[in-house]
């Protein structure tokens, strides 16, 4: 059975009466130390106690907001005062802004213009330095240097972004604001599969690729930093039915810009976007530049694969996977831009979007590919391969015009494909194999004829009677269809 609870006495409540609201807990605990934390705390709200505002910062220390004024003043830096009272400069901020002081460190780099602009382009102090020598913090100083256009003259140092921060790289914090050329929206498609917008707090934007997709990172890092700035992720090692599997790794870009961050976020490519990610609208993306970002995101979350289940053809696979508003509307796009008809079916919570046809995805392929200035090179290889395959290997035909002329898809590439049949006595007999379609319609009708003829020199077989033939094409003649006489 459960111990019972010990009930409180007099002299303990009095105890906690008197000493928590100065003291606090942790003070009351040492009072009261045959009791635990929980059941002290626990007694505090039962009693209702609270804790009393002492002052707190410098004012506890002893130093009263006029003298931190008047020190201010004196020393013109609010480090030195916070180092003599013990508090944070943030403090320190907040205190003279209340007597209406504030910005007086600018004043001061102001008046020393002239000797703070020799030590910065001299080189030969580094920024920490420089803050300690004109006493100063680092945002102060990089006001000012943005105010002079220090910046351009000494680009090692650091830029001033627009959002207010400092980088060691000039970026292109507007590159997304409008999507108006093929290589913004191809970005921004890829961006949609395979990106991160963490938008609020953070701002920052992160692209990842596998190794063996650096290339198209980089190209990316040039566009908004001006140069290649890639975090390596190692490889990750897991176990695959017995078996310890050590993947390719993969390169990262990471960039921290609030108006890059927002600029994504208004063209589509929010956070956590995965099962709620919507198709552009014409506003974010126009219509003539659709197809290059539909080819951003097929190189993101697209495959392109080929399987042969029948020995005579291969076939090729073109897939997406996405929501299904999305999925839905890139279909639309298919049908209405090129003529081409795509399924959909759902998998779990996702959506996939196929298509199955070796003509119909090369047809989508090259009207993606058209006048695309990037994409993805292990996918443009296979989409090549495709082309290839489709050129050397032709469709097969479905059916043939003419009766009991067939098509062999096992011959497909092969001598002899066509075959000729007619039906006897209710049974198909092959009359033979021809490498084009009108070679075994000229071997059928050569049948047929040498078959009238020898019916009617011996009139104990069956005679043949021709069914009238097609009323038009080269071969008018042929007869089709044998039956049975009488």
């Amino acid at each position: 059975m459960p111990t019972p609870r010990r009930p409180w006495t007099d002299e303990e409540k009095a105890i906690l009466t008197a000493h928590y609201p100065t003291e606090g807990l942790d003070g009351c605990c040492q009072l009261l130390s045959h009791r635990t934390r929980a059941a002290t705390q626990t007694c505090v709200v039962e009693l209702g106690l609270r804790r009393v505002n002492l002052a707190k910062g410098p004012a506890a220390r002893g130093f009263s907001d006029e003298w931190i004024v008047a020190k201010y003043k004196e020393t013109k830096s609010k480090v030195v005062v916070a180092e003599m009272t013990g508090a944070s400069p943030v403090t320190i901020l907040s205190i003279l802004r209340k007597h209406g002081i504030d910005n007086v460190s600018q004043s001061i780099l102001d008046g020393r213009r002239d000797e703070l602009m020799v030590d910065y382009l001299d080189d030969k102090l580094t920024l920490k330095q420089l803050c300690e020598k004109y006493s100063v913090s680092k945002t102060t100083l990089r006001q000012a240097v943005n105010r002079w256009e220090l910046s351009e003259l000494t680009p090692h140092r650091g830029h001033a972004s627009e959002s207010g921060g400092w980088s060691k790289y000039c970026k292109n914090e507007h590159y997304f604001d409008q999507i108006d050329t093929p290589e913004k929206a191809y970005w921004l498609g890829l961006i949609y599969a395979d990106g991160y917008n963490g938008e609020s707090p953070t701002w920052s934007f992160v692209l990842g690729l596998k190794s063996s997709d650096m290339e198209l990172v980089e190209k990316l890092s040039v566009c908004i930093m001006g140069c290649t700035r890639l975090t390596r992720v190692k490889p990750s090692v897991h176990e695959w039915k017995g078996q310890m599997i050590r993947g390719s790794g993969a390169y990262r870009l990471t960039v921290y810009s609030r108006c890059l961050s927002e600029a994504l976020a208004r063209a589509g490519a929010r956070r956590n976007k995965s099962m709620t990610l919507q198709f552009p609208t014409v506003d974010q993306v126009p219509s003539h530049l659709v197809r290059h970002f539909m080819l951003g995101y097929f190189d993101g979350d697209g495959c392109l694969a080929s399987y042969q289940r029948m020995p005579y053809r291969k076939r090729y696979s073109f897939s997406i996977i996405s929501t299904t508003q999305f999925c839905t509307e890139f279909g639309r796009v298919l049908e209405r831009e090129v003529g081409v008809k795509s399924h959909t079916h759902k998998q779990l919570k996702m959506t996939i979007l196929t298509l199955n046809k070796n003509d119909e995805i090369e047809k989508v392929l090259r009207w993606m590919y058209q006048d695309t200035p990037v994409w993805l090179p292990r996918k443009r290889a296979i989409y090549d391969q495709l082309c290839a395959y489709n050129i050397s290997h032709p469709k097969a035909p479905t059916y043939s015009k003419h009766k009991g002329i067939t098509f062999d898809k096992a011959k497909l590439g092969k001598k002899n494909p066509w075959i000729a049949r007619v039906r006897i006595d209710g049974k198909d007999k092959t009359v033979g194999c021809a490498p084009t379609e009108e070679e075994a319609v000229r071997l059928r009708t050569a049948f047929l004829s040498r078959l009238e003829t020898v019916s009617k020199m011996d009139a104990s077989l069956p005679l043949v009677s021709p069914i009238q033939a097609p009323p038009e094409g080269p071969l008018a003649d042929v007869v089709s269809v044998i039956q049975p006489h009488g």
